[in-house]
């Protein structure tokens, strides 16, 4: 299923994609990169619309989850426990 997360008017270029009852963990993550990464692209193609998937995958000690680029399927995969901590928002060149 697929769902559009609202968390109080930030931006929503991360649709939220969640094969179980996880809805509410996955708008937290969709909270945290939105922070950590205001200007998310696609690597690959630049499109700024995203997937959020939780893949049941389990990663450097907690959850792991997939961003899925909306135009041209590219697969990026983040450490939830890492991701939570980090200094947001990260800084990239």
């Amino acid at each position: 299923m697929t769902r559009e997360p609202d968390y109080g008017g930030e931006k929503d270029h991360l649709e939220v994609f969640e094969p179980d009852d996880s809805l509410d963990a996955l708008v937290d993550i969709a909270k945290a990169i939105d922070e950590a990464f205001p200007n998310l692209k696609c690597l690959r193609c630049g499109s700024e619309g995203f997937y959020l998937v939780d893949t049941g995958v389990e990663g450097f000690g907690g959850k792991a989850v997939d961003l899925v680029c909306q135009r041209c399927g590219m697969v990026e995969r983040h450490s939830w426990k890492i991701l939570k901590k980090a200094a947001k928002p990260i800084i990239t060149d």
